[in-house]
């Protein structure tokens, strides 16, 4: 039997639901770890040598990011190239 995971806060409604841990997105893991630091769009997408559009798309799941974009974004947050993936 496979173990239930865990109900972790929703990125996209800013916490008020939940939702098991392996649907989160990578979009979903940008925006969530762009507004645990205070980010604005705007300011993420300086930082990322992007544009705002691009980030929005991404957060959207519009886009993919590419290797060199997932490396920099994991560096800015502080957080590993696999929790930006979902494999944690």
């Amino acid at each position: 039997m496979m173990a239930k995971s865990a109900l972790v806060k929703c990125p996209r409604c800013g916490g008020t639901g939940r939702v098991e841990a392996d649907g989160i997105s990578i979009g979903d893991r940008f925006r969530a770890c762009r507004r645990e630091i205070n980010l604005t769009q705007a300011d993420a997408s300086a930082r990322l040598k992007i544009s705002r559009g691009q980030l929005a798309n991404i957060e959207g799941d519009r886009s993919k990011p590419g290797l060199t974009l997932l490396i920099l974004a994991a560096d800015i947050f502080g957080v590993s190239v696999d929790y930006l993936l979902g494999r944690k």
